[in-house]
């Protein structure tokens, strides 16, 4: 089995455009250019979003998840990988993809630590990643 043949699942937690956004878009293009099987995953449909505007006209796949449970059983369905972008992202994605025994690829897009609640979140991001 080729990794043609697999689905490489992109999972993002997105409300805006940025870096991160252009990022997947990009690499989606790429794959997908090249032969390969690539569906953005959203975690949170937070509403109308340049991205899934960008992911349509380039023809590319993307959904909202269907939750942890739901995220889980797709990477369980056919040969994937996950590949994360962003903290929260990072976080459910490198638990899921374990759970579910699929390689996972962890993208860290910006090093801020931040605060607060987004320093919690870069906190557990950083610890969850394989040392």
């Amino acid at each position: 089995m080729s990794l043609h043949d697999w689905i490489i699942f992109q999972l993002i937690d997105s409300r805006n455009s940025g870096g991160i956004e252009t990022h997947i878009l990009n690499l989606s293009g790429w794959l997908k250019r090249r032969g390969y099987q690539t569906r953005v995953i959203f975690i949170k449909d937070y509403g109308p979003h340049p991205l899934k505007d960008q992911l349509d006209a380039a023809g590319i796949e993307w959904q909202i998840s269907p939750g942890w449970h739901g995220l889980w059983k797709m990477l369980g369905r056919h040969p994937s990988m996950l590949a994360t972008h962003g903290y929260k992202a990072g976080i459910l994605g490198r638990i899921t993809a374990r759970l579910a025994r699929v390689p996972v690829v962890s993208t860290y897009h910006a090093g801020d630590l931040g605060e607060g609640r987004l320093k919690l979140y870069s906190m557990l991001d950083t610890l969850s990643a394989p040392g």
